[in-house]
C-alpha cells in the first residue's frame, strides 16, 4: 500500500537542502501525499532523526534551527553517523547532498550503498557519485528494488536525464555538447565586454558562483565531472573526470577573445561527449554565431543532445541558482511517487 506520509532523510543540509523545504507541501496537490523530514545529518550541527513519521523534524521558519532540546518530542533523538539515521529513521527517500569530490566520489558514494541496504530511495545532486561509480551504483539500486534518481547533477533541475528518459523514450544517444559551467561562461563573455580576466573572476565571486580559488572551474574539473556522468548514464562505457580532455581558460587572453569576434565567432567553453566511444572534452572552441551554445551568456548554460531520432535537441537554462538544484531533487521524488514507487 502506497505511504501517505512519505519521509525524507537529509544528509548534508546546506543552500540546496535548505531550498528544498519550502517545496515539499507541494507533494500533497501533486501527488497526494505529504512530505517530511524524518533526519538530517551533517558534518556539524543537525543531526537529528524521528523514529516516527508521525513526529517530523520540524525547524524554526527563520533560522531553520531545532527548537530547544527540552520541547523535542519523545520520537526524536540525536544521531552520531549517517548509518545511525538510517537505521533510526523510518524515512523511505535519502536525498543526499553531501561534500562533493571529483576524484573518488566518497563519502557521497558509500552513503549511497548505505542508503541502498537499508532499503531507501535515494535522490541527489551530488556531482561525484555519478562522474565516477554510476555504474556500480545503478546495479546496487536495482538489486536492492529502490530507486536512484540524479537529475540536479547536471544543469540543476533543468530536465536533462529525464529529456532522454521521458521525452525522448524510443530515441538513442549519439552525442552531446554544451556549455556546463557558469564560473567560467561568466569570465569569457564578461572578457568579450572587455574586462579582465581577473576582475571577472571576482565579479563572479562576489555574487556567489565561483569559488574562492576557482581552479576547479576555470581548469575544468567541475565541467569534466559533468560529461563523465553523462557518459555513464547514456553510454555502455564507465569513465571518470580524468578521463575528459580539459583545456583551462586561465591562458586565455584579450587577443583571443578580439581574433574570434573579429572572424564573427565567439569562444566557448564547450563540454562534449561520443557516446559509442564513451570519450570526451572540455575543450575551449570557437564557435559561429549559427550554434546555439555561443549564445548562453553569463551564468546560463546548455545542453545539446543528438539522438539518432531528433537529430539535436537543446535545453537552455538561464540564470540557475540552488532554487534550481533543490528544484531537480523535488523533481526526483515526485518521479519515484509518480512511478509506483512510493
Amino acid at each position: 500500500m502506497a505511504q501517505t506520509t512519505v519521509g525524507l532523510d537529509l544528509i548534508g543540509f546546506g543552500s540546496v537542502g535548505k531550498a528544498l523545504l519550502p517545496l515539499l507541501h507541494r507533494c500533497v496537490e501533486a501527488t497526494g501525499r505529504k512530505l517530511v523530514v524524518t533526519g538530517i545529518r551533517t558534518r556539524s550541527g543537525l543531526s537529528v532523526a524521528t523514529r516516527d513519521v508521525e513526529h517530523p523534524i520540524e525547524l524554526s521558519p527563520g533560522d531553520l534551527s531545532l527548537p530547544e532540546r527540552s520541547e523535542w518530542p519523545e520520537a526524536w533523538t540525536t544521531i552520531e553517523s549517517v548509518e545511525e539515521m538510517l537505521a533510526v529513521s523510518p524515512g523511505a527517500v535519502v536525498v543526499e547532498n553531501s561534500v562533493l569530490d571529483f576524484e573518488t566520489g566518497e563519502p557521497a558514494a558509500s552513503y549511497i550503498r548505505a542508503a541502498f541496504a537499508a532499503g531507501k530511495h535515494v535522490v541527489t545532486s551530488n556531482k561525484g557519485p555519478v562522474a565516477t561509480q554510476y555504474k556500480e551504483l545503478a546495479a546496487a539500486a536495482k538489486q536492492a528494488g529502490v530507486g536512484f534518481r540524479f537529475e540536479s547533477v547536471v544543469m540543476d533541475g533543468a530536465p536533462v536525464f529525464s529529456l532522454v528518459d521521458e521525452a525522448l523514450t524510443g530515441s538513442k544517444v549519439v552525442s552531446f555538447e554544451g556549455i556546463l559551467n557558469s564560473t567560467s561562461n561568466i569570465v569569457l563573455c564578461a572578457m568579450a565586454d572587455g574586462v579582465s580576466m581577473a576582475d571577472a573572476i571576482a565579479s563572479a565571486q562576489a555574487v556567489g558562483i565561483a569559488e574562492a580559488d576557482p581552479s576547479t572551474d576555470m581548469d575544468g574539473w567541475d565541467a569534466a565531472a559533468k560529461v563523465a556522468a553523462l557518459l555513464n548514464v547514456w553510454s555502455p562505457h564507465s569513465v571518470r573526470p580524468t578521463d575528459i580532455v580539459r583545456d583551462s581558460v586561465a591562458g586565455v587572453t584579450a587577443a583571443d577573445i578580439a581574433d574570434a569576434a573579429a572572424a564573427g565567432e565567439v569562444l566557448k567553453v564547450v563540454c562534449s561527449g561520443d557516446i559509442a566511444t564513451g570519450t570526451g572534452s572540455v575543450a575551449l572552441r570557437r564557435l559561429p554565431l549559427s550554434n546555439p551554445l555561443a549564445h548562453v551568456v553569463g551564468s546560463s548554460s546548455a545542453l545539446t543532445v543528438v539522438t539518432d531520432t531528433m537529430g539535436p535537441t537543446t535545453v537552455f537554462e538561464t540564470d540557475p541558482g540552488v532554487a534550481q538544484t533543490a528544484y531537480g531533487n523535488y523533481y526526483d521524488i515526485l518521479r519515484l511517487i509518480k512511478g509506483g514507487m512510493l
